[in-house]
């Protein structure tokens, strides 16, 4: 359980432990950063000692508090995660002398989860919802087909420049960069019947397309009560707000989130029969086994080896 920590070595610790921290989350990205951060200090404050003084009955012990406070099974294998990452970290940097939490086991998956994953019927309800003349439908429309269909981020939607655009390798194909996550840079491919929306909707904006454009930008207000960005980039709280609005009036379910977006193009790409090396690619998976998690949570009906095979 955790010890109360004397006044002499307060100060020293919480040094300690900023400079640790620090070093587990340098070079990842802004909002993974973030994260990390918000469930590190979470757990620094329930240990009240060193983190490298950590044991695994302590970890148990918040695992248990957890859940007590009645913690969603996604959300606490979220926070065990981040932390069980943490100490593999501080093991492989040699900071610790032994990794305490390998005896720890990650909580499984919450059940059910295979469900998550919005079907063609809902994705249709969906769209059905956005405004068809208004320029901002056409360009929440636009946005959405694009993370349908090109297995797209919410943070990789809001990075788009229209510099990021050019002509792809068949007739009204287009190849966009995508800037993931990690600052690693894919290309994805968007087929002609998707990129009319995102011509419809840019032909109705004002404002000069250059390069460092952003290919999806916020609408302007006449009197704004806070600064805009520059480029009037449409932030990623935005993105999220206007989906969960859609969803509501297409009443989908509530954990309904625009990565829905992103597993139902790994979902469809798999059913129509695309390798799992191509939608690796297309998603920006580093691994492979990444990818063939996202499939075996997404696997519906019967399995397709079992069909495939007839004795009688």
């Amino acid at each position: 359980m955790p010890t109360q920590v004397t006044p002499i070595r307060v100060l020293q610790h919480v040094r300690n432990d900023a400079a640790l921290l620090a070093s587990f989350i340098l070079g990842r990205p802004a909002t993974t950063a973030r994260v990390y951060r918000n469930e590190i200090g979470l757990w620094q404050a329930f240990l009240n000692r060193p983190l490298v003084e950590a044991r695994a009955d302590d970890l148990r012990a918040y695992i248990a508090k957890c859940r007590e406070s009645k913690l969603k099974p996604g959300t606490l294998r979220h926070k065990v995660a981040v932390i069980k990452s943490l100490y593999a970290f501080l093991y492989q940097e040699e900071q610790i002398p032994a990794d305490p939490m390998v005896r720890v086991p990650t909580p499984p998956h919450p059940q059910g989860e295979s469900s998550r994953c919005l079907d063609l019927k809902q994705v249709k309800a969906f769209f059905e919802q956005i405004p068809h003349h208004r320029v901002i439908g056409l360009r929440d429309r636009a946005m959405f087909l694009l993370a349908a269909n090109c297995g797209l981020r919410l943070s990789e939607i809001a990075r788009l420049s229209v510099g990021d655009v050019t002509d792809g390798p068949e007739d009204g194909w287009r190849v966009l960069r995508i800037h993931g996550k990690g600052d690693k840079v894919r290309e994805v491919h968007a087929r002609p019947e998707v990129w009319v929306h995102v011509v419809a909707y840019v032909s109705r904006r004002k404002d000069e397309l250059l390069d460092r454009t952003p290919l999806f930008s916020s609408i302007h207000r006449g009197s704004s009560i806070k600064p805009q960005a520059a480029d009037l980039r449409i932030p990623a709280p935005t993105i999220y707000k206007r989906f969960k609005a859609y969803c509501r009036r297409a009443e989908l379910p509530t954990w309904a989130s625009p990565h829905c977006m992103r597993h139902f193009f790994a979902s469809e790409a798999h059913a129509k029969g695309a390798p799992a090396e191509a939608i690796r690619r297309a998603l920006g998976h580093s691994s492979l086994n990444t990818t063939q998690r996202y499939l075996d949570r997404m696997e519906r009906g019967v399995n397709q080896a079992f069909k495939a095979v007839r004795a009688i």
